[in-house]
């Protein structure tokens, strides 16, 4: 359809992509989101079978933490403490240990 299309010049032209997929003007819009280099994702288990995903992103230094149930080798996030946003490693370690001294009701 466009294979004698021809580009200004000193543009480079990008290819139009297929059904399905991503452009690559999409991934450098979203590039410095992408894990390992600015997010890291951390989950822990406790024998009580609580446990918490803690992700830490490194541009702003700031940590989230989302409680989940583990059920089998699964895990669903579940209604419970949370840290939304905090700098504070104090905050985190101090859910951890609320979640992990957690009894089922």
């Amino acid at each position: 359809m466009f294979g004698n299309f021809r580009s200004a010049p000193g543009i480079k032209p990008t290819t139009i992509p297929r059904p399905g997929q991503v452009s690559p003007d999409e991934y450098s819009k979203f590039d410095k989101y992408l894990v390992p280099e600015n997010i890291e994702q951390r989950k822990y288990r406790f024998e009580n079978g609580y446990g918490a995903l803690v992700t830490y992103y490194r541009p702003t230094n700031t940590y989230d933490l989302n409680q989940i149930k583990w059920i089998g080798d699964q895990n669903i996030f579940i209604d419970g403490i949370s840290v939304d946003t905090t700098d504070k490693v104090e905050y985190i370690v101090a859910a951890l240990n609320e979640i992990k001294s957690k009894k089922d009701d």
